[in-house]
């Protein structure tokens, strides 16, 4: 995913929990993204 999310000007809810989940290296699931962006992370 590394390649093609350098490409991607903006990601979908599920593609971002899908990479948040590589980064922190723990589930993250799409309401907790948007928790995030409600709570302006």
């Amino acid at each position: 995913m590394s390649k093609l999310f350098k490409l991607k000007k903006w990601l979908t809810i599920e593609d971002t929990a899908k990479h948040l989940t590589s980064i922190f290296d723990e589930p993250v699931k799409d309401y907790d993204v948007l928790r995030f962006a409600l709570d302006g992370h």
